[in-house]
């Protein structure tokens, strides 16, 4: 095993017990790898900041940050008691629950980037 394979190893083993602990925050956690790997020699500083530049590392920090939103008014909470009740003590039914909650709002969006694409104007713009 290298040097920088352990101190990878090192660094994966120390962000995996800081976020099952909850100590430091997720997002703290975050920068403090992201700038422990390029300290360390590991990768460059160009290395650990292409990552930003990815779509799905936005959509993730705009989920934690919508998350967040959802927990600090109480709507988190609010769903989560209304489903308690509907459902009851049955795992079971917890689970079918959550699965409906989530599945309305997505076949929703689904549902209207489908009727989106499919317009004959947006075909008029492929032809040749």
């Amino acid at each position: 095993m290298s040097a920088e394979l352990a101190v990878v190893l090192a660094l994966l083993v120390a962000a995996i017990v800081m976020f099952a602990i909850n100590k430091p925050r997720m997002d703290a956690v975050a920068l403090i790898m992201l700038i422990a790997l390029p300290l360390t020699g590991v990768i460059s500083i160009s290395e650990a900041l292409a990552g930003f530049s990815d779509p799905n590392i936005v959509l993730i920090a705009a989920l934690f940050v919508v998350g967040e939103g959802l927990v600090r008014t109480g709507v988190a909470q609010r769903l989560g008691d209304w489903l308690a009740r509907k459902a009851g003590s049955s795992a079971s039914r917890n689970g079918i629950a959550c699965r409906v909650c989530l599945k309305f709002p997505t076949s929703s969006r689904q549902a209207r980037l489908s009727r989106r694409t499919v317009r004959p104007s947006n075909l008029d713009a492929l032809d040749p």
